[in-house]
């Protein structure tokens, strides 16, 4: 099965680089459940799935997702 890609890839703080929409999803659920359970982070899943179940528009997950990873 080929994964959709991001439009741009996603780096993060520590070098870590998200370029597929399966890369980001696995990182999210494989922060701290503290983390990961924040609304900001429960948005940025259901962005994912937007895109991945009705090919919604991958930069507005992008961006849900740049903007819960900047550090606080």
């Amino acid at each position: 099965m080929r994964r959709a890609r991001c439009e741009l890839t996603l780096w993060l703080q520590y070098g870590r680089k998200l370029a597929t929409l399966h890369g980001a999803a696995v990182y999210i659920t494989e922060l701290p459940q503290a983390e990961h359970g924040a609304d900001e982070w429960q948005t940025a899943m259901e962005a994912l799935l937007l895109v991945a179940e009705r090919n919604g528009p991958k930069t507005m997950a992008r961006i849900v997702i740049m903007r819960c990873a900047e550090p606080a």
